[in-house]
């Protein structure tokens, strides 16, 4: 995965929220200067995960990602797309320096994003959305009912009214992409992708503690799924939600599966009981991960070879040479195993297990 595609990930995961059953998009991303391979304007469409082709304002061609879209798609419709993100190009650029002339921004990397398409639900009715970003920071939405750009922030409120204005009438363009030309492109995708689209992976799920002074942190770790909308939460004594105030990011691994990690921070008492709670498209139904105090025999295990045999399992499919795919730390190792570092990434714990084996 190239820079400029980790960029858009970054910049966008906010935007990214809607778990419809199936999704076409296009996020624009126009910025001030050129910064670390992001060129001046850039246009990614999405259906549903893949990535299906990207524009840059550099190589002035739509290049497609997705090998069973380039198979099946005939070549028109890229002729056709390609003098819409032109134009788009040169509407991003005004809406950047619009923002940062609101902003009293004059220099440095400021960024503008766009993010429209359409969702397909599980009840068989369509959604369509146009939102707006400035610096990673939601700017403006179109509202469907009221067929109007509104203001999130007040800096945004002379950009939406220029949107609204009888000289552009953004609006009413995009009520009639949304309505018509999206929806007639999710399915043209759909038809030809059904294998991908719709192809579901369980996840793994477990749980681990790690424990300062008063305060226990319980991580529930989710991973290996597909595709990437997944609700995960902690539960108290199976009826309380336990809030967090982390917000968790769900994360690529290598073979287009997802990861994600859910941490709250609780008291301890005696009684209580936590459990991790899992829904997925993947799942029958909701999967409950009890969590239980350290030195519980939750696992069935002895302590040490506990540790191996539950960690050991799985690990097969992280990828030590991409460290944005392993994000799991082990804390509180028993003094048996006091060689291992108490911040050691997975991949290298995996290694000083094989390590510790030998030692036998």
């Amino acid at each position: 995965m190239d820079t400029s595609y980790t960029i858009f990930m970054v910049l966008t995961c906010h935007l990214i929220s809607f778990p419809g059953r199936h999704s076409y998009h296009t996020i624009f991303t126009g910025v001030s200067i050129p910064w670390d391979g992001l060129a001046l304007f850039s246009a990614v469409v999405y259906v549903d995960d893949y990535i299906v082709g990207v524009y840059t304002s550099e190589t002035m061609k739509f290049q497609i990602k997705a090998p069973w879209v380039k198979e099946k798609v005939d070549s028109a419709l890229w002729d056709e797309i390609k003098p819409a993100f032109q134009n788009c190009e040169e509407c991003c650029t005004q809406l950047v320096n619009a923002a940062m002339s609101r902003f009293n921004h004059s220099t440095g990397f400021h960024s503008y994003q766009i993010m429209y398409g359409c969702d397909l639900e599980d009840d068989g009715s369509y959604r369509g959305y146009d939102q707006h970003a400035y610096d990673g920071r939601d700017f403006m939405v179109l509202d469907r009912d009221r067929e109007m750009f509104v203001p999130v922030i007040q800096e945004a409120l002379v950009s939406a009214q220029r949107l609204n204005s009888p000289e552009v009438k953004l609006h009413d363009r995009m009520k009639m992409f949304l309505d018509k030309t999206c929806i007639e492109r999710l399915n043209k995708y759909i038809s030809i992708g059904r294998e991908e689209l719709e192809k579901r992976v369980t996840p793994i799920i477990k749980v681990t503690e790690q424990h300062s002074d008063m305060i226990t942190k319980l991580h529930c770790w989710v991973y290996g799924f597909y595709p990437k909308y997944v609700d995960v939460r902690w539960v108290k004594n199976d009826k309380d939600d336990v809030y967090t105030e982390e917000v968790p990011q769900v994360l690529p691994n290598p073979d287009g599966t997802y990861q994600v990690r859910v941490t709250v921070e609780v008291k301890l008492k005696k009684g209580d009981s936590y459990s991790c709670h899992v829904d997925h498209s993947s799942l029958s139904g909701k999967e409950i991960v009890k969590w239980g105090p350290p030195n519980s025999d939750q696992y069935g295990l002895d302590p040490v070879p506990g540790l191996i045999q539950l960690l050991s399992r799985d690990l097969s499919m992280f990828d030590p040479s991409n460290s944005q795919s392993v994000e799991i730390t082990v804390r509180n190792i028993p003094r048996q195993c006091a060689f291992w570092k108490e911040d050691e990434p997975l991949q290298n714990l995996k290694l000083q297990l094989t390590s510790f084996n030998s030692r036998e």
